[in-house]
């Protein structure tokens, strides 16, 4: 889609590969950059999610498409999947849109 592309074309760090796991897990923002690689089960193809909203853990399928997306990413010494802000995030998609 036009977004997508425009996402893309950003120079927001991590701002399409945040878009297309929302688009392909419905995990809300807060929980996508909080995400920590140990979390993350590639072979399973399943995230889980120790705190949501709610208060609750859940864990979440990962598509091939949404797994593909977490592969292709970097690994961060600091553990967290996403290295970017709520804002960074907003404010790029934003602009993008």
């Amino acid at each position: 889609s036009g977004l997508l592309a425009a996402l893309d074309a950003s120079h927001g760090r991590h701002l399409i590969s945040v878009a297309l796991l929302a688009l392909e897990t419905a995990m809300r923002r807060g929980e996508l950059l909080a995400l920590r690689w140990e979390h993350v089960d590639l072979k399973r193809r399943v995230a889980h999610l120790p705190e949501t909203k709610n208060g609750k853990s859940r864990d979440v399928p990962l598509s091939s498409a949404a797994a593909a997306v977490l592969a292709a990413l970097p690994r961060n010494i600091a553990g967290r999947v996403f290295t970017t802000s709520e804002t960074a995030i907003t404010d790029g998609f934003q602009r993008a849109a």
